[in-house]
């Protein structure tokens, strides 16, 4: 791969339409900081208890079997 002037490892940039190669590592790491945000603007704790207590009352009767721990 050829990467383009600019270092952002563009691979084809033409009529329109950009295309761009980067590492799992790099794409984790937007997907992390991308959640960090999200979790921020909705004023979350997507690991509180409490964010179980919907589905855990709503689908009820598709847990009866279910044993559920908490592992630190």
């Amino acid at each position: 791969m050829k990467q383009d002037n600019e270092g952002r490892g563009i691979i084809y940039d033409a009529d329109g339409i950009t295309i761009w190669v980067e590492t799992w590592g790099e794409l984790i790491q937007e997907c992390k900081h991308r959640l960090k945000i999200l979790i921020g603007q909705l004023d979350i704790n997507i690991y509180h208890s409490d964010s179980l207590k919907y589905p855990q009352e709503s689908y009820f009767e598709y847990q009866i079997d279910v044993i559920l721990t908490h592992e630190k």
